[in-house]
């Protein structure tokens, strides 16, 4: 009954870049086969964890959904799995043991660099334990009786033998974007949890609140949204962006943007492909409401979700060699092919200029900030997730730095758990409840929906960096009701 992922570029079997399969024995109770039922592709091993399904006439192959699939549907993509066999007699065990792990995996493809497990797979009839490294996905829902699937909540600590972490900045600036159509329950109460945390330790955050209505002046969806993010934060820590604001900040920049055939046809158009435009308006229109030393600032959407301390994750993520002092972070900084759907979006930059990253996490310096603010005032638009990567490759003094390069530094702590537009899991638990208010559904506040939650996972709070500990993780995509 053990379980393991694999993933591999198979747009025919997902819409995601990655599609995941799950294999497990096809008897209940059982792991090792006999060595003539998986010969071919199980490396030597009766292990159906390290088989492709495929090759393994008694495995059976699962997708993310818990759908099984047919042999031939399994697909051949082992390489892409990273697994490592742990030690641990329960799922919370095996979970303390993924947190712990730093180094090479033991089962799939070799790994030049040491890693980090962040999720892992429990199997309670032979109390088998498998952690699976540096996983771009997490789905819950799928597992069989006996298997407990789970994420990593913790960082692993450093090794002692490894150069110290930098000193932290003095103090950490956090904007937190949200638009009116995604502030449910549970993103404000989000948007509560990191006001919270950052005022605690001294830090500033701000809520930007994006509005999408076609006109100047707010619409029921957005006066809802404020509402509850005022209530949550306080209406001195909300900043609305709208088409308002934006044409305050750049004048001309709509009449630019039309100039472009753009692929994203969502409405509206200038935030559909420009997602950073709301953080570069709140920098032009109150940037004085930063602290006067504030060199860089940290920009999270609404579905980053966390574990522990949000402020110490940042800190720590910040004292790392490779992202202090780099102007710009963010999630995978690198030339994106002639073949990006988003390439040609741009009214200026050549071909060889172009660079692209994610943007969920991303941190900004202030010249960096000003940079950006100042190309957009002179008319340069861009898709938005072209737009700093690219500004910061064509200035000399501008160094940017991919967020994983913290799972990447000679084993030093993860500060990622699953990381990836397409993951999918609960974190309602680690929210505020509302005493009054049922456990399970999440009420829409734009439609007045209520979707049914599932039973809650189990995540620690002893990560919250304090007392030489181990801080928590950053998750992305998280979602309140699975999919």
């Amino acid at each position: 009954d053990e379980m393991t992922r694999d993933g591999e570029m198979d747009a025919a079997q997902m819409s995601a870049p990655w599609s995941v399969r799950y294999c497990a024995s096809r008897h209940p109770g059982e792991h090792i086969l006999a060595k003539e039922q998986c010969a071919d592709g199980c490396l030597g091993s009766r292990n159906c964890t390290q088989c492709r399904c495929r090759a393994c006439p008694a495995c059976m192959c699962y997708d993310p959904l818990g759908r099984l699939l047919q042999r031939d549907e399994c697909g051949s993509s082992y390489k892409w799995r990273a697994d490592v066999l742990l030690s641990a007699s329960s799922a919370a065990g095996c979970r303390a043991a993924c947190n712990r792990f730093a180094g090479r995996p033991n089962v799939g493809r070799p790994s030049v660099f040491a890693a980090t497990c962040n999720t892992w797979t429990f199997g309670a009839a032979d109390g088998t334990c498998i952690g699976h490294v540096d996983s771009p996905l997490f789905v819950s829902g799928w597992e069989p009786h006996g298997i407990t699937h789970g994420v990593a909540t913790c960082a692993a600590p450093s090794p002692p033998t490894e150069a110290p972490l930098l000193p932290a900045a003095s103090s950490i600036a956090l904007l937190s974007t949200v638009g009116s159509f995604a502030c449910t329950d549970a993103v404000v109460r989000r948007m509560a949890r990191a006001h919270g945390q950052c005022l605690r330790a001294g830090h500033f955050h701000s809520v930007v609140h994006i509005s999408r209505a076609e006109g100047d002046k707010p619409n029921d969806e957005d006066v809802a949204a404020s509402e509850a993010l005022s209530a949550a934060v306080g209406p001195a820590a909300v900043s609305r962006i709208g088409l308002r604001e934006l044409q305050a900040a750049f004048p001309h920049l709509l009449a630019r943007m039309r100039g472009i055939k753009w692929s994203d046809k969502r409405r509206p158009f200038w935030l559909a492909n420009g997602c950073d435009l709301p953080a570069l308006a709140w920098f032009a229109l109150h940037a004085q409401a930063l602290p006067p030393a504030t060199q860089h600032v940290w920009i999270l959407q609404h579905d980053v979700g966390w574990t522990g301390q949000l402020p110490a994750i940042l800190a720590a993520a910040g004292s790392t060699p490779q992202l202090a002092g780099a102007d710009l972070v963010c999630d995978g900084p690198g030339y994106p092919g002639e073949g990006w759907v988003h390439f040609q979006e741009r009214n200026h930059l050549d071909g060889s200029e172009v660079r692209t990253c994610l943007l969920p996490v991303m941190r900004l310096s202030r010249r960096l900030f000003h940079l950006l603010v100042v190309g957009l005032g002179e008319g340069n638009v861009s898709y938005c997730e072209m737009r700093a990567a690219s500004a910061c490759a064509a200035a000399d003094w501008c160094r940017s730095a991919g967020l994983s390069a913290t799972e990447r530094w000679r084993g030093v702590n993860s500060l990622l758990g699953p990381f990836s537009h397409f993951t999918n899991f609960d974190e309602r638990h680690l929210l505020p409840r509302d005493p009054g208010r049922p456990l399970g559904g999440t009420r829409n506040r734009s439609t007045g929906t209520h979707a049914t939650a599932h039973a809650e996972r189990e995540f620690p709070a002893d990560c919250d960096g304090q007392r030489g500990g181990s801080v928590g993780r950053l998750y992305h995509q998280v979602r309140n009701v699975w999919a």
